[in-house]
């Protein structure tokens, strides 16, 4: 009985480095992106990110395929360490593509999302890879 708890609590502190490793690969990501935003920049001067408020991390199995979902709120502070506005990170990782979007709530209650193109220097790029599926619906009677 003691070899087979140990060696769930065992899995399960693995699992859980784990999921607190992606956080902290996603929190890194989303700073360096929101600090160096021209956009927020513009808006807010220059930024610092601070540890996240909430985190969550999730993944999923439809079918055999797999996706991961990483949710952080991050507090933006200004140059006086004063909290300026909020950033909604969610990055999905499946087989075919990685998307992050970065929703950064602003003082005056409008949000300006940090487009995975735009921000990382790819103009007009497509952030999706893989198959695109074109589909017709057609009702048979």
């Amino acid at each position: 009985m003691g070899g087979l708890a140990n060696a769930a609590i065992s899995g399960l502190a693995q699992q859980l480095e784990k999921t607190a490793a992606e956080s902290r690969n996603v929190s890194q990501l989303a700073a360096a992106r929101v600090e160096n935003s021209q956009r927020i920049k513009q808006r807010l001067g220059q930024v610092s990110v601070g540890l996240p408020l909430s985190q969550s991390v999730s993944s999923q199995n439809i079918n055999g395929r797999v996706s991961k979902t990483v949710s952080l709120l991050l507090p933006l502070y200004n140059a006086a360490r004063v909290p300026v506005a909020q950033a909604q990170v969610t990055q999905v990782e499946g087989q075919a593509q990685s998307i992050c979007r970065i929703a950064v709530r602003m003082p005056e209650g409008d949000t300006v999302v940090l487009d995975d193109d735009a921000d990382l220097g790819r103009p007009g790029g497509s952030r999706h890879s893989g198959d695109i599926i074109d589909a017709e619906f057609r009702d048979l009677k």
